[in-house]
């Protein structure tokens, strides 16, 4: 299996035109780059089960693959239980349905960035001697396989779910082991403008740190949904082409799944220049060899400490790995 490369770029819902989206598409396939992620709103209008169908129809029709990705409007609720699980559960259904096996969906994501979209109920219950599990674990859990459940039986299509670096670097009530049970493989999403363990804003190391405590905590292949860093006044073009370059070397040596660049930067972009080269290299994933860990249940118990005390003993661990990409 090859290391999927793409990019994130979602139509615009309210104002979808076929002619806008083919241009766009022209320009991805254009740059040799062979992905894209977008987002859908289970909680938008009925239209948008339509505009899903033909949106995939065109991505097809261009020659890429897709993993759509499920959200909803901030501040909605609790998604995890009750009617507005129902009304996911039903989308997934339909949406499913009218796209069973299609050949250019990688997958599902049943949530893109969810806890922010949602944040789940604080609280923590007792699971043993020392121990504690967040009140909301098994609640997450349901929810996750209630939603893979119905991806996979409307559809034939595997799963995953967005997690972002937050659910790492914070205590979201959020225990990957648990949520992705379901799933065919973790995901994992997030910028360098947001890790505090960073060593410096271009630090191409914290990514593929953080995919390696997701692949851990999960015990599932992991794939990178979302990197990259925000343009002017934080990061120049070039610098985020030479940071894309050598993330996308570094997660495929670790043996993730793929990685997609949080946005579609546009055909005259370094960035673009830099998925499409490396997209055009066709790396086969290869196996994965992560450190030992720790549980996840000391690990967030121990936050921030763990995070940083983990950050320097993977840099240790992966030094003589790296020394071929350091002197290419």
């Amino acid at each position: 299996m090859r290391f999927a490369v793409g990019v994130n770029h979602t139509p615009r819902w309210h104002d979808f035109n076929a002619g806008t989206i083919q241009a766009d598409l022209a320009g991805i396939v254009g740059a040799g780059i062979t992905d894209v992620r977008f987002l859908v709103p289970w909680d938008g209008p009925p239209s948008v089960l339509e505009q899903l169908e033909a949106f995939v129809g065109l991505i097809a029709d261009a020659g890429l693959r897709c993993l759509p990705s499920l959200t909803c409007t901030a501040g909605i609720g609790n998604i995890y239980s009750g009617t507005l699980l129902e009304r996911q559960v039903a989308f997934a259904r339909d949406a499913g349905s009218r796209l069973r096996a299609h050949p250019a969906i990688v997958a599902w994501d049943i949530g893109h960035a969810f806890t922010t979209v949602s944040p789940p109920p604080g609280g923590k219950v007792t699971s043993g001697e020392h121990a504690s599990e967040p009140a909301a674990e098994r609640t997450l859990a349901g929810w996750s396989k209630s939603l893979a459940d119905a991806f996979r039986t409307a559809s034939g299509l595997p799963a995953t779910v967005g997690t972002t670096s937050d659910d790492l670097t914070h205590d979201n009530n959020v225990r990957l082991a648990t949520l992705c049970v379901p799933l065919s493989f973790a995901s994992i999403q997030g910028s360098n403008v947001s890790l505090d363990f960073a060593r410096d804003r271009l630090d191409v190391e914290g990514l593929p740190f953080l995919a390696m405590l997701t692949a851990a905590f999960s015990f599932k292949p992991t794939f990178v949904t979302g990197f990259g860093n925000p343009s002017y006044p934080y990061y120049t073009d070039d610098e985020n082409a030479a940071y894309c370059t050598q993330v996308l070397e570094r997660l495929h040596q670790d043996g993730r799944l793929g990685a997609y660049w949080f946005t579609w930067p546009g055909s005259e972009s370094s960035v673009t220049a830099a998925l499409g080269a490396f997209a055009q290299e066709r790396p086969e994933t290869v196996k994965p060899r992560d450190m030992p860990m720790i549980s996840s249940t000391y690990y967030y118990r121990t936050l921030p400490a763990s995070t940083q005390t983990l950050y320097d003993a993977f840099l240790s661990f992966i030094a003589d790995r790296r020394r071929p990409l350091m002197s290419s």
